[in-house]
């Protein structure tokens, strides 16, 4: 055994910071409470080797409310914070805080500091904190402009305070070496803060998740609230490592597994009564939520997500399988918790049927629950209690309009799930919308102004129109900029008079200062009654206001899905639903003109420019109409020709149907592509310029999965 005397230069070679530096315990030691004056946003682990450090009050803040991480990547260490301004000043235990996490992070015992300034960083190292910094053997030094290797040498830690400025690849991979080799970074940012000040920009384009991505972690919108424990207005952050049971993706899952095991027979009781638990367990499934909606995961990381899903449902079927109907009253959390797994499942992977069979299986979904997934992929989340004339208008409805203008993936029905505990969300990927509960023939609403003669609907019918107009609207309209661009000028163009509205029941400007409603309301009307809201467009139009009949027109357009027909609707106070094609013919921009109503009735519409309605006139139209479809392709001679520098290509199609239109020099090889898309029956032009060519001859063909031209044109300078 060794002496005393022989054991004491070994213990006194080691000095106080290196026997400390263990494992992320160090970092919290002597820390029960961090504060930051400005508005704190939540940073999320991108895998489950990330370590949690510290969160709001479990009870009372914001889900997820994780404020900063811990990692190992390789021989290096990593820090993140969900805010630059923790350090700002001396307040609670930040100082401890900061000056534990730079010492953790120095784990080569460099006793180095180097801050980043070359990338428009929000963050500083106040004096207060160099001065601590120097009297515990470190030096603080700053690196200005692009970071190079002869900066990064021998520094023990790097703080990148909040950059906004870009860094180059080679600064990223700078970056990324030094921390693989053993130095360590301390990283701070606020996600919420980048996209409204960086318009077109995403928060993959933030510098801090540039970072962030090889670091293991991402800042994200949204911001951290706790109105119980708080200082002046911002919240007090009361949980640190190792307290943080579910704040990644596999604490989430073990907590809600081993919650749902100990607790088995008797979980939706228990979760009622224990607020604490509830509240964690919440947490958990929040966590995974809005983890997967947040960021991109690797599809091994869905997977996993997903399979523990169904793995759960399956395994505790009693409880989270579709057929058993909660009391709204008693058992409100477990009614809201198996709705927001059932939500959550369904929403991680592309729908393949093989994906939905396994989905459908797990769910034990029956019936029309069943039908409405395997044709729709459309889940009720109703606590199974909508009833059967209730589940079969839903079922009728999405049977009946084109599945191609929406992406609706699930329907609540709040009424039927009791208190929302905690603000659980059940919205999220793909449309997601909430009716009540009213049963059909229980209430109804005449949607038409009384210029026209009333149109009553049912009202649990008139409640499911609406919210799936809602995603036809979002999804549609606003994921087209030529679709939404024409809403967009309908709301404009009605302004601020309500009777330029088919919708002219609201006070005036509601439409302007409320346009998400515009559409959806409207459809209130379409489907009451899609010929008496033609009505009230021509009848308005008869009067001098012009607009209405163009939003009448609209809803033709998305209703026939861009097709040769359209649909009109019909529903009654019984909630039963009427269809009827409407055959319509467009003009060369693929323009409604023309509806037929019937054999004998019908209506021709003159258009402007901006495709808005100068005249009607009543009837079907001849064979000798120009507007009349084509009855075969065609490819028409370009005229002018020869021309310089532009002409113009006109072609008929007989139906709708893919087209490509291309222009090749005399060699065959392409030089311009005209069309490659879907288009409408009918004539259409398009113009070509050709003022970047040489003089010379060149060739265009239409091309069509059944029909093929060439034509021959000359450009002449």
């Amino acid at each position: 055994m060794k002496s005393l005397l022989t054991i004491l230069p070994l213990l006194l070679f080691f000095s106080p910071k290196a026997l400390a530096q263990t494992g992320p315990e160090q970092i919290i030691t002597g820390v029960d409470t961090i504060w930051t004056g400005g508005s704190s946003a939540p940073i999320f682990a991108l895998n489950d080797s990330v370590i949690p450090l510290v969160a709001g009050n479990e009870l009372t803040a914001s889900i997820p409310s994780v404020v900063s991480l811990a990692n190992y990547i390789k021989d290096g260490r990593v820090i993140a914070m969900g805010h630059d301004g923790f350090f700002n000043e001396d307040k609670f235990d930040n100082y401890t805080f900061f000056l534990n996490a730079i010492d953790w992070l120095d784990a080569a015992d460099r006793n180095r500091v180097l801050v980043t300034t070359g990338h428009g960083e929000w963050a500083r190292i106040n004096d207060d904190l160099q001065s601590r910094l120097t009297s515990l053997g470190y030096t603080v030094e700053t690196a200005t402009g692009q970071l190079t290797q002869a900066q990064l040498d021998n520094a023990g830690v790097v703080i990148i305070g909040n950059a906004w400025g870009e860094f180059t690849q080679a600064e990223l991979d700078l970056l990324q070496s030094y921390l693989e080799e053993g130095g360590g970074l301390f990283l701070s940012g606020l996600g919420w803060s980048w996209e409204p000040y960086n318009p077109g920009k995403t928060l993959d384009d933030y510098p801090m998740n540039k970072i962030g991505a090889f670091s293991g972690v991402r800042w994200v919108n949204g911001g951290i609230s706790d109105p119980t424990h708080n200082f002046n207005g911002q919240p007090l952050f009361l949980t640190f490592y190792p307290n943080l049971k579910h704040h990644t993706s596999a604490g989430a899952r073990s907590f809600i597994d081993s919650v749902t095991t100990a607790y088995a027979t008797d979980l939706p009781a228990t979760l009622e009564s224990n607020t604490e638990l509830r509240v964690q367990y919440i947490a958990s499934l929040k966590l995974l939520k809005t983890l997967t909606e947040e960021i991109e995961l690797s599809e091994q990381q869905l997977d996993d997500i997903t399979q523990f899903y169904l793995d759960l449902i399956s395994s505790n079927p009693a409880i989270f399988q579709k057929d058993r109907v909660y009391n709204p009253q008693a058992e409100s959390s477990m009614a809201w918790i198996r709705e927001l797994i059932h939500k959550s499942v369904q929403g991680l992977r592309p729908l393949t049927p093989t994906v939905k069979e396994e989905i459908a299986d797990a769910l034990n979904l029956t019936g029309i629950y069943r039908q409405l997934w395997d044709e729709y992929s459309v889940m009720l989340l109703d606590n199974s209690r909508l009833s059967e004339t209730q589940k079969e208008f839903v079922y009728r409805y999405f049977s009946n309009i084109p599945s191609a203008i929406h992406n609706m993936r699930s329907i609540s029905v709040r009424d039927y799930l009791g208190e929302n505990p905690h603000q659980i969300d059940l919205g999220g990927s793909g449309g997601s919308v909430n009716i009540f509960g009213v049963e059909i023939g229980g209430y109804s609403e005449n949607s038409f102004p009384n210029d026209v003669t009333p149109g009553v609907i049912d009202g649990f019918s008139v409640v499911v129109a609406h919210e799936v107009n809602h995603v036809v609207d979002a999804f549609y309209l606003g994921e087209n900029a030529e679709r939404a661009s024409r809403r967009d000028q309908l709301i404009d163009n009605a302004g601020q008079t309500s009777m330029n509205y088919l919708r002219s029941m609201f006070e005036p400007g509601f439409f302007v200062s409320a346009p998400q409603e515009f559409f959806a309301s409207i459809s209130n009307q379409w489907f009451a009654d899609s010929w008496k809201t033609l009505e009230l467009g021509l009848a308005r139009f008869d009067n001098g206001l012009s607009q209405p009949i163009n939003q009448a027109l609209f809803f033709a357009e998305v209703y026939s899905a861009g097709t040769d027909t359209t649909h009109f609707y019909r529903i009654d106070t019984e909630g039963n639903l009427h269809r009827s094609a409407i055959p319509l013919q467009r003009d060369n921009f693929g323009r409604i003109i023309s509806l037929k109503l019937t054999e004998e009735e019908g209506y021709q519409f003159e258009l402007d420019s901006s495709g808005d309605v100068v005249a009607i006139s009543k009837g079907i139209g001849t064979s000798t109409n120009s507007n009349e479809f084509p009855t075969a392709y065609s490819l028409e001679q370009n005229y002018p020709n020869p021309f310089n520098p532009t002409t113009q290509i006109r072609f008929s199609l007989p139906k709708t149907t893919d087209v490509k239109l291309q222009v090749f020099n005399i060699l065959g090889q392409p030089v311009s592509t005209l069309m490659d898309g879907r288009l409408s029956a009918g004539q259409h032009a398009v113009n070509f310029d050709g003022a970047a060519l040489s003089s010379g001859v060149y060739l265009y063909t239409l091309k069509t999965p059944e029909f093929t031209q060439t034509r021959v044109m000359n450009l002449l300078k």
